[in-house]
């Protein structure tokens, strides 16, 4: 049997995920444009992803789930898609007095930040049952970067690479299914390939570290961190640029290759978030916990305010801009074809 106040830990971390979700759940219904819905929407994914996370996460390295990964792991999936259909009824009842239209963008806002959710904490679940293959043991949830063997790098390494051809072999069959009129299939589909992106990101953050740590002798832990986040970023810079060619010039299947420049860009995101939070136990180390909490804060509040701010004036309409630009290509696409159909379909019965 499980102690009872491990259970009372688990309880409380998952009202407060379930408090967050219908919290960011209404900030997007009382948004009155596009622009600061998206944005709730975004930070809200990622927030409600980091308190599910800790929630099923917990679960996982607790006796006698940790005995059976697998079996945990897909009733941990099962649960929180249930949690999800359950949590977008609520959604579809909160934006139920909008107009049409802003009632169909508030549903898409809801519907991307639950995805997001989703796909960010089952991801990692999914890298945490990698890890522990690798091991033998459930490492910790903020990872052990030291210590680690090459073998068990390329072990990592090989994970990454399994789960990116499953990435890539899911964005064509998604838009295969988006292609035949499936809407249903292809956001399951999408689901699968979003959720497969992000454990593979969440495994090359984790494999790149246990290669710096495993290659490279550095001082400190927060100071190797920081090291392999800026040679990562460097190497994934190059990355992208060479992928984005490939892309364009459609060597290859373009909506596969899309799906590794994400899981690229995911990693480099998920490193710099863990090299902030190398820094700030740095900063606090020697200082007493009260002390320190209070630093920690400070520390949150003055990153929020220099790096929400820029994100939120100069990366985000970027962003908007480029998502309404393909929407309105696939828009065209899908009349193109549809007016190519039409002749075939009269002439057929003639």
């Amino acid at each position: 049997m499980l102690a009872l106040p491990f259970w009372e830990d688990v309880a409380v971390r998952a009202l407060f995920w379930l408090a967050l979700l219908i919290a960011v759940f209404v900030r997007i219904a009382r948004s009155d444009s596009k622009e600061p819905m998206i944005a709730a929407g975004v930070l809200g994914g990622h927030v409600v992803g980091y308190a599910a996370l800790e929630t099923f996460g917990s679960v996982q390295r607790q006796a006698p789930f940790v005995e059976h990964v697998i079996p945990t792991v897909v009733a941990s999936v099962s649960l929180y898609y249930l949690v999800l259909k359950a949590t977008l009824w609520v959604a579809d009842h909160l934006v139920h007095g909008s107009g049409e239209d802003t009632r169909e963008q508030k549903i898409k806002a809801i519907d991307e930040c639950e995805e997001d959710a989703f796909s960010f904490c089952n991801g990692f679940l999914i890298s945490q049952v990698s890890k522990f293959y690798v091991l033998g043991f459930m490492p910790v949830l903020h990872g052990e970067p030291e210590g680690h063997s090459q073998q068990e790098c390329d072990m990592l390494f090989g994970f990454v690479g399994l789960f990116s051809m499953i990435v890539c072999v899911l964005a064509a069959l998604q838009e295969l299914a988006h292609a035949s009129g499936l809407p249903s299939t292809a956001r399951l589909l999408f689901l699968a390939q979003h959720t497969a992106g992000m454990a593979a990101a969440w495994m090359l953050v984790f494999a790149g570290e246990w290669q710096w740590f495993a290659a490279v002798e550095t001082p400190s832990l927060s100071s190797g961190i920081m090291l392999v986040t800026f040679v990562s970023t460097m190497v994934s810079f190059g990355l992208v640029v060479v992928l984005d060619f490939v892309a364009g010039r459609g060597w290859v299947r373009p909506a596969s290759v899309r799906a590794l420049i994400a899981i690229i860009a995911t990693a480099v995101g998920l490193s710099w978030e863990k090299a902030f939070h190398e820094a700030d136990q740095a900063l606090t180390s020697g200082l007493s916990p009260k002390t320190a909490t209070k630093c920690k804060l400070l520390l949150i509040v003055v990153v929020l305010l220099i790096v929400l701010q820029g994100w939120r004036y100069y990366v985000l309409p970027q962003a908007i801009e480029y998502e309404e630009k393909c929407e309105e290509k696939r828009k065209a696409e899908a009349s193109q074809a549809e007016e190519g159909q039409k002749p075939a379909e009269v002439s057929e019965p003639q």
